[in-house]
């Protein structure tokens, strides 16, 4: 079983175009450096397990980038702890249900389970933006209550689908609660809507905030309850990164090892910068000026959002380390560079001693460091031409 088709009908020394699926584009190009990275993955899936290898080419060989860049990226990984002298076991079961992607033993002992993860920026964005819209469509049809339209501002996506019929609800409970003529007169005062309320579905984790329109006629039934709606609304990187986190935390909680994510930013628009990732791991900065103060100096502080926070709050045993990667994909695998955070609050750490490459820690009067050390193809023995 291989990852790669041994023969192709027509092989192209074609750039790769937008639409061209990852894994379809790199198949079939003839072009020599992508050869060779083609037979550099195939001799790292040979030390995939025989029974583990069908579902993984499934996954690397889809023509959903995203699907496919995960599976590239955890087949990274297994090659990359390899190579800092690691023994890995792929996808070995814990006794709560889950299945970290390696677990990572150093002189025979098992010393933390890791967990990959790919921020998909741009495609995450557009599946938010389409679930928003479904919701917005839907719950339109279900409304009861006439006279009324909103106005979509801030967006806070949920983890699952939110239910069309809650929304129109919570609109209907609004609409009959506000007396359309007194509204509408507020409205042609301000010149803008001057009610606006907060959806927020608990069950599901969305958050909308909606501004209230009355139409000219309180009898009135709109086809779109929502006259206009932004779906340009972003979550910022270092919050996309803390929540993945999070969630890979929240996942194996009940792990007997400590636990090290890796997380793969394929995303060139909405990669997070070191700001970004010290601000997600250690805690947003604020900056905080004294009133009164004639020079009006900003004093930085850090708040206890982070994963790790480093003044105040609890200390949390894991993740034990951050791996961030820079874009994983097959063109990019002679560029990547990995570097390991530390969790500032455990000596646990110290088991990735034998970690190789860059490394990003707090010194002791709490400043940033980072070492740089070899790129991951040194290590890894990937040519710079390929």
């Amino acid at each position: 079983m291989t990852l790669f088709d041994e023969h192709v009908d027509a092989r192209t020394v074609a750039l790769k175009r937008r639409e061209d699926p990852e894994f379809d584009w790199a198949n079939r190009s003839a072009i020599p450096g992508i050869a060779r990275l083609r037979a550099i993955l195939e001799s790292w899936f040979q030390t995939y397990p025989e029974d583990k290898r069908a579902e993984f080419v499934t996954r690397f060989r889809s023509r959903d980038d995203a699907t496919h860049e995960g599976a590239l990226f955890e087949l990274f990984l297994c090659a990359l702890m390899q190579g800092c002298g690691f023994n890995v076991e792929i996808e070995p079961a814990l006794q709560g249900g889950s299945v970290p992607d390696l677990r990572l033993d150093l002189k025979g002992r098992p010393v933390a389970y890791l967990e990959a993860t790919t921020q998909q920026g741009m495609h995450e964005q557009r599946q938010q933006d389409s679930a928003l819209r479904r919701l917005l469509e839907d719950a339109s049809r279900h409304t009861r209550v006439p006279g009324f339209i909103v106005m979509a501002g801030h967006v806070v996506p949920g983890k699952d689908t939110c239910s069309p019929k809650r929304l129109a609800a919570w609109w209907d409970n609004w609409f009959a609660s506000v007396d359309h003529a007194k509204v509408r007169a507020e409205c042609e005062g301000h010149g803008r809507p001057v009610a606006q309320r907060t959806f927020h579905d608990e069950k599901t984790g969305w958050r909308i905030t909606f501004d209230l329109c009355p139409l000219e006629s309180p009898d009135k039934k709109p086809e779109m309850v929502v006259g206009a709606f932004s779906v340009a609304w972003w979550t910022p990187s270092r919050e996309r990164l803390r929540e993945s986190i999070r969630g890979k935390r929240r996942q194996h909680k009940h792990s007997d090892l400590p636990l090290v994510v890796a997380v793969a930013a394929n995303d060139f628009v909405t990669e997070p910068n070191q700001g970004d990732i010290a601000e997600a791991l250690a805690g947003t900065v604020v900056h905080t000026v004294t009133w009164g103060d004639p020079e009006h100096r900003a004093v930085p502080s850090r708040q206890a959002d982070g994963i790790w926070p480093l003044r105040d709050g609890k200390r949390p045993r894991d993740p034990i380390g951050i791996i961030m990667a820079s874009v994983c994909r097959i063109r990019n695998l002679a560029t990547i560079r990995a570097c390991l955070w530390d969790n500032p609050w455990l000596s646990e750490s110290e088991l990735l001693r034998p970690w190789s490459l860059d490394r990003a820690y707090w010194d002791t009067d709490g400043s940033l460091r980072q070492d740089a050390r070899v790129a991951a193809a040194e290590l890894l023995g990937i040519p710079k031409e390929a």
